[in-house]
């Protein structure tokens, strides 16, 4: 790029100042949340939360994490267990009617891409990915715990003590 190109860019980046009325404004605060994939909210309106939270409790009773950065995994693998669950009624969604229906809709972020079901494939891979690497981790720290190890006693000769 141009020296010219370069000073060009920067006047034209001052000039930018986003939405300014309250519609606008709220309009582009849910541009991340177009089909909810990479958003960082981890569920959204749509979603139910008592179901994530049972969600969330199931797979924390299941994996037991115990310390802060087992924990830190859990919230991974959790986060991105959910938004496996997500790609699945996108993939539903985009077969059942196109062009879609709702801008509400979540498979409606991918409206206007051509090819929105290998987007949404290669969307699945990361987070599939994601999910088995911290749950790859998760499972390694914790066969490095410390475990209760039942002591025997020994007896010489091995043999067992004369009963008194």
């Amino acid at each position: 790029m141009s020296l010219k190109q370069l000073t060009a860019n920067r006047i034209n980046s001052g000039k930018s100042t986003g939405p300014k009325t309250e519609g606008g404004k709220q309009s582009s605060s849910k541009n991340s949340l177009k089909h909810g994939l990479l958003s960082r909210q981890t569920f959204l309106p749509n979603e139910n939360p008592i179901e994530f939270e049972k969600f969330f409790n199931d797979l924390w009773d299941s994996l037991k994490p115990d310390g802060h950065l087992e924990a830190l995994l859990m919230d991974r693998i959790i986060t991105n267990a959910w938004r496996l669950r997500r790609v699945t009624t996108l993939d539903v969604a985009m077969m059942k009617a196109s062009p879609f229906d709702e801008d509400t809709d979540l498979a409606s972020g991918f409206r206007t891409n051509a090819d929105r079901f290998s987007i949404l494939s290669r969307y699945e891979v990361a987070l599939e990915r994601s999910f088995y690497r911290s749950l790859q981790e998760l499972v390694k720290l914790q066969s490095l715990r410390p475990r209760d190890i039942e002591v025997l006693p020994v007896f010489e000769n091995d043999m067992e003590p004369e009963k008194a």
